[in-house]
């Protein structure tokens, strides 16, 4: 397939900005975290907020290969490679994300494979996370390889009940575990409830779905497909999925928001004041965009291509913004009396840095379409629904 002009100004744009974020790595890893918001107080920013949602992102873009296998909707047949190499890319950007909080790469191994716990929620976490990156893999795999016609009897088994058990793994071990992390931490009220890890697996699937839905439509945009990915039918389908994810997810947010609004501790009294007044922008765009986007994919007329695409991108966002407060917002909540203020702002380091990772995930993407098994693989999956 031809690159065509979309295509190059795109990657030409995704390029510079990973340059760009490499050059400011380089001057964390230099410099050390002084050139970053991060400090003894607020030790987790920008780039630990990133790794929860990149975490998500990748448990909820197994969904495709369950709906596929489980419930036996074959016309999501060509999402079927796409979803994998999405959940693998985005839980390759939580790495990323890991090795930027870390500052030194060789040094986020350390602590899970070297000074182990193995009752530790990051030696658990760390643990899911690699062993979920294998499985997919390995999904990926087998799915190739079925496609190509040149799997056994067993093989197509094999890649079934895999793309079938991806999805509680995912869910229930990698991204509940992540849940964990935060709401095992006693000192902090707004991490320590049982509600967080469900919290975490409901927008799991909410984030997944939507950067599912992105692909699909825009990658048909960027590559001048004559025909869609998937149905207009099937477009609807992922459109009323999508409406349930959101609706529970703000199930979740009603009861973190009169849980903590009604607080008489200390910690959580002064955590939603942080919320609602240092924070009263992200708090809003949170509430705004996922009730925007449960009115918008509600209608059957807001299931279409561009408004799905709107919707999608209105739920990202308000998880992105969610998770930024979930990690910012309690470490602003002084652990003693009589400290002073405690704030923080990303900087340009921080916030370009992230946006390499994002962009570089982005261009492996679209790379990873036009290696030659994948891509084959690809058209096998488009005849099977258009032969």
């Amino acid at each position: 397939m031809m690159i065509n002009l979309k295509q190059k100004i795109l990657y030409g744009f995704l390029f510079i900005i990973v340059m760009i974020g490499i050059y400011s790595f380089y001057l964390q890893t230099t410099e050390g975290h002084m050139v970053t918001g991060i400090s003894k107080e607020v030790p987790w920013g920008m780039y630990i907020a990133a790794f929860a949602f990149c975490v998500g992102a990748s448990a909820g873009a197994t969904l495709i290969g369950f709906l596929i296998h489980a419930f036996g909707r074959n016309d999501y047949k060509t999402l079927g490679v796409r979803s994998i190499i999405i959940g693998i890319l985005s839980l390759t950007a939580a790495i990323f994300f890991i090795i930027a909080d870390v500052g030194v790469p060789l040094r986020m191994f350390k602590v899970p494979w070297v000074l182990s716990n193995p009752d530790s929620m990051f030696f658990i976490s760390s643990t899911s996370y690699y062993l979920f990156m294998i499985l997919l893999f390995v999904e990926l795999f087998y799915l190739i390889k079925v496609l190509r016609n040149k799997a056994s009897k067993k093989e197509k088994q094999i890649s079934k009940w895999l793309a079938i058990l991806a999805v509680p793994y995912a869910l229930l071990v990698v991204h509940m575990v992540t849940g964990f992390i935060f709401g095992v931490i006693k000192t902090r009220e707004y991490w320590n409830t049982s509600l967080l890890p469900m919290h975490f697996i409901i927008a799991a699937l909410a984030t997944g779905t939507s950067i599912i839905i992105l692909a699909t439509i825009y990658s048909s945009k960027i590559e001048k497909r004559v025909k869609p990915l998937i149905s207009d039918n099937t477009l609807n389908h992922l459109g009323l999925l999508l409406a349930v994810f959101i609706g529970i997810t703000l199930l979740f947010d009603v009861s973190d928001v009169i849980v903590m609004k009604y607080t008489d501790k200390p910690d959580g009294v002064e955590a939603w004041k942080i919320l609602t007044e240092q924070h009263t922008l992200l708090f809003m765009i949170n509430w705004i965009f996922l009730v925007g986007a449960l009115l918008i994919v509600s209608f059957k007329k807001g299931r279409t291509t561009n408004w799905m695409g709107l919707a999608s991108l209105m739920v990202i966002t308000a998880v992105a913004v969610y998770r930024y407060n979930l990690v910012i917002v309690p470490q602003k909540v002084a652990l003693l009396p009589g400290l002073d203020k405690i704030q923080y702002f990303p900087t340009f380091i921080e916030i370009s840095v992230t946006a390499g990772i994002i962009a570089l995930i982005a261009l492996l993407y679209f790379i990873s379409l036009k290696i030659k098994p994948i891509k084959q693989a690809l058209d096998e999956e488009l005849k099977e629904i258009n032969p």
